[in-house]
Parts: structure tokens; sequence; C-alpha cells
């Protein structure tokens, strides 16, 4: 007796396998265009603001994708005593028909976030996980004890103050990181009224009371300071120490926001002024090579960006794509490219790519208005 396998079974098996197959490589595709389309439009907003206008973004909220199967078999039956029925190959197919909604980031907290100063623990947070201080300090700091970067036409002491950080950080004689103090945040008060419960409730404000050892306790606020070390014994540490104004005798310095007239003592912490990320992203659309024709009639002001931004960012007006990889815009009737052979472009471009996104775009917290579009076939 020989059995024959269900058509319908055969289908069902099929399309069992399809499911799974498809769910992955739709994920897959949607992950490679929003990321592409993301740098994209970080590019095409650099080259905006090099032209002296404003960035624009637009993010993706929400991606449904709708799968339509369609399924047809078909077949010949022996009606002859020993001969066999004959099925045709089934033909499976299926439409992927997204929904793609988009959402302006022009609300007030994201702009408010594009536009302020960063803190210095963002800026200490950067340096700690990708371990580059020139490109951080050398992009975001504005003011340094008195040192002026050089994009506002100040002195070359501000570069010659970062390139010894970055000399004595790649030796192991200069450290950043947070050191936890504990501020007092209230007068003395008998520690035999202080009850369980306080304690409690000071720890979740991130308090604490703390026994002064004299029958008085006190409330104190404990906090992560960002601190910078330097290694004493070095003439690359005494160099930035005088250049920065700094104690001789001292290793460890805080690093506050504010600013600090050169002309004062040597002091035992370092005042930062800090751009926003609108600003950072200013200084490195300066880098962008425009057509000379476009700096002839003035539609660009001449680059004023120092060499040390050069050394960390190139992106070049270009003729047709000729198929090179990278990254590549139009704009204006021209092409703008990021080589995909210039590591050290691409590494200042995926950094402050990741900057916007920590700062700003992960934080939009208006959903309003949006823009969906349902893709057809």
């Amino acid at each position: 007796m020989i059995r024959r396998a269900s058509p319908a079974l055969g289908l069902l098996l099929v399309g069992c396998s399809v499911g799974p197959d498809l769910l992955s490589s739709s994920h897959l595709a949607y992950n490679e265009a929003i990321h592409r389309a993301q740098h994209e439009e970080f590019l095409l907003n650099l080259v905006r603001m090099r032209y002296g206008e404003a960035p624009s973004f637009l993010g993706v909220d929400a991606i449904s994708a709708q799968f339509e199967f369609e399924a047809e078999v078909g077949g010949e039956f022996g009606l002859v005593e020993g001969e066999s029925s004959r099925f045709g190959a089934p033909r499976i197919g299926y439409a992927d028909r997204p929904t793609i909604t988009f959402i302006p980031r022009r609300d007030e907290d994201f702009v408010r976030r594009f536009t302020e100063p960063l803190s210095v623990e963002t800026l200490f947070r950067m340096v700690r996980s990708t371990s580059d201080v020139g490109r951080f300090f050398g992009i975001v700091v504005l003011r340094m004890n008195g040192l002026v970067n050089r994009h506002l036409g100040g002195s070359p002491d501000f570069e010659r103050a970062v390139a010894l950080m970055v000399s004595l950080y790649d030796a192991g004689d200069l450290r950043i990181g947070f050191e936890e103090q504990h501020v007092a945040a209230s007068e003395p008060f008998p520690s035999a009224n202080v009850t369980p419960a306080q304690h409690l409730e000071a720890a979740k404000l991130s308090q604490r009371i703390r026994d002064r050892g004299d029958g008085s306790s006190e409330l104190v606020l404990t906090g992560s300071v960002p601190m910078l070390w330097i290694r004493s014994g070095t003439p690359a540490g005494a160099e930035l120490r005088a250049l920065l104004g700094l104690r001789a005798d001292l290793e460890t310095f805080a690093v506050r926001e504010g600013q600090r007239d050169r002309s004062e003592e040597p002091r035992d912490h370092i005042a930062v002024e800090l751009r926003s990320v609108g600003g950072s992203m200013q200084v490195i659309a300066h880098a962008i090579e425009v057509p000379e024709e476009d700096l002839q009639r003035g539609f660009v002001m001449p680059d004023a960006v120092s060499e040390s931004v050069r050394t960390y960012f190139a992106v070049h007006s270009s003729g047709p794509d000729l198929g090179e990889p990278g990254l590549r815009v139009s704009y204006r009737g021209h092409e703008f490219h990021l080589s995909d052979a210039d590591r050290e472009s691409k590494r200042t471009f995926m950094l402050f790519a990741a900057l916007l996104h920590y700062q700003v775009a992960s934080k939009a917290g208006q959903r309003a208005p949006v823009l969906t579009l349902g893709v057809g076939r």
C-alpha cells in the first residue's frame, strides 16, 4: 500500500518554515535601513549647518509590518489502474506591507537638550567609555581654566593643553573619573532623635545621616564629583599644571562648570565651559569641504576650524556617485561624501552621532505630530 502526503499538509509545513525566516530577514532589513537613514540624516544636518542653515531631525517612532501569504497547488489524478497520481509543485508568495511612523524632533524638550551646554558628567562618561580625550576635550570644551578654544579665536595654549592631556592619558599619567564626596546639607541635630525610618527616607533621596561623633548628627548629600588626576614628577604634567594654573603640590583636581580668570592664584580645581550638542556639531561642520563656487558666491563662510579638528573629521564635496564605499548625501546640487576608508572621520562621526542620541534623541518626550506612511506594493 502506497501512502501519499496530503498537499495541504505540505503547504502547512512550508508555511511554518517560511514565517520565522521572513521575520528574521525583515527585522534585519529594517534595522539596516534605519541605521543608514539615521547616519545619512546626521551627515545631511552637518552639511546644512556648514551652509548656515538649521538642522532638522525626523525620528522613526514605530514600524508595523503586515505579511500576506498566497499559496496554490495543482495536481492530476491518474484514473487508470496502476498509474500513480501526480501533483504539481506548490507555489507560495508573500507581500510585505510595512507602516512606518515618523516624529518630527522639534518639541521644546528636544530643542533645550540640543542647545544647552553638556554637563561635565556627560563629558567624562563619554571620555571614559571611549578613551578619546583629544576628540571630546578638543571639540566639546569651550574654555578650560581661562584657556579659550581656538574655534573662538583664542590662544594656542588650549590646543597644547589638550595635546598634553592626550599624551599623559596614553602613558597612564592622567586619569579621568569620579570620586564620591559627602557634603553637609543641614545643621547638626541630636543623634538621639534619629530613627531607622529617617535613615531609610534619607537613602531614598540619595542622602544619608552621618554621626559627627559628639552626640550630634547631620544630613549629608552623597554624590560623584568629576575628578582629574595628574601624576607628579613628569615634565608633561608640570607643563599642563602651569598652563591650567593648577597647584604643583596636588595630583587630584575637581572639574566644575564655570569660568576662571587666568590671573587668579593657582587653584585646586579646573573650571570648564562646555558646548552643547548643537555647538559641537557646528564645530565639526566647519571641517566639511564645500565647492569653491559656493565659497565665492558667499553661500558659506570660510572655515574657521583648527587643524586639530581637521585631523579628526573630513567630509569632501565630490561629483556623481561612482560607487565608492562610504556615506553620501546630496545637497544644493552637490554630493558630500564621508569615505569608508577614513577611519578617523568615521570614528568622530560615530561618537558624536552617539552623543546626539544619548543627550537628545533618546530623551525626546513629545510624540505629536506624527507622520505615518503605509507602504503598499
